[in-house]
């Protein structure tokens, strides 16, 4: 469900989320106010629904807080893994300037048809939960093409060692990036306790008697508002290749069109 919400624009998807909270939270309010009418006078409220609402509220922010400090650190290991694998590519580049002329011609062009297939058919597919099976087949091409390279002393059997180790470094890290563009890190359980705890603390607060009656709707939404900030930073950043905060593929585009022309070049 999330996964598919992630990739509304960024004012539907705050709209759909406030919305989904605010209006429940304003009828509860009208039906609260209703009833109060009669009972009111009678009830001092600040006796026990003060430490109630702010234990409430102290709960909730705690647990918004954990979710979006998890999401926010799942997507930056995003950004430093992507940067990761790219540095093997680099490296790998480099490697195959210990190999002869003619295999060292075929694996830059291995390399770089791997490099401009991620950028131009994986991450548009990544965003969509893509399996990047076209991307698949080029890293076996080469893994295949290394294997078979005739290695004419050791000083050369050493550089394909240190080629495959590489590759094998690289092709973990795209496999963890494939994983992760469609892995739910909040599971759907942890949803209906974060909404309860949303609805608790924010009915809590209908027993304060605050009139006129429309300053205590404008008080609720701006508290229903609140939330909604944080529901929507925690969703955009549960899924870093998708939605309005996504990771697009720069660091791929530096590799193909910076890296490899100044390696070329040296």
């Amino acid at each position: 469900m999330t996964f598919y919400l992630a990739g509304l624009t960024s004012f539907i998807l705050f709209a759909l989320i406030f919305c989904t909270i605010s209006i429940p939270s304003v009828i509860g309010l009208l039906i609260v106010h209703r009833f109060f009418r009669s009972i009111e006078k009678q009830l001092i409220t600040s006796r026990f629904i003060v430490p109630f609402f702010t234990i409430n509220g102290a709960i909730l922010g705690f647990l918004l807080a954990m979710v979006l400090i998890e999401a926010w650190k799942n997507y930056q290991n995003e950004k430093e893994n992507i940067t990761a694998e790219m540095s093997n590519y680099v490296n790998l580049y480099r490697i195959t300037r210990g190999l002869d002329s003619s295999d060292c011609v075929q694996a830059n062009n291995h390399i770089k048809r791997i490099v401009k297939a991620t950028i131009e058919v994986s991450w548009p597919e990544m965003e969509h939960g893509g399996d990047g099976i076209a991307v698949s087949k080029l890293l076996n091409d080469f893994q295949l093409f290394v294997l078979k390279l005739k290695m004419k002393n050791p000083e050369q059997e050493g550089i394909r060692k240190i080629m495959l180790e590489t590759f094998i470094n690289a092709s973990e890290l795209r496999r963890n990036r494939l994983l992760k563009a469609g892995q739910d890190i909040v599971p759907e359980p942890m949803w209906i306790i974060i909404f309860s705890c949303i609805f608790i603390s924010i009915f809590s607060g209908f027993f304060f008697i605050i009139k006129p009656t429309l300053v205590h709707i404008t008080l609720t939404l701006l508290q229903c508002a609140m939330i909604s900030f944080v529901l929507f930073l925690i969703v955009t950043f549960m899924y870093p290749y998708r939605g309005p905060m996504k990771i697009g593929p720069q660091a791929f585009e530096r590799l193909l069109y910076i890296s490899i022309p100044k390696i070329d070049k040296n």
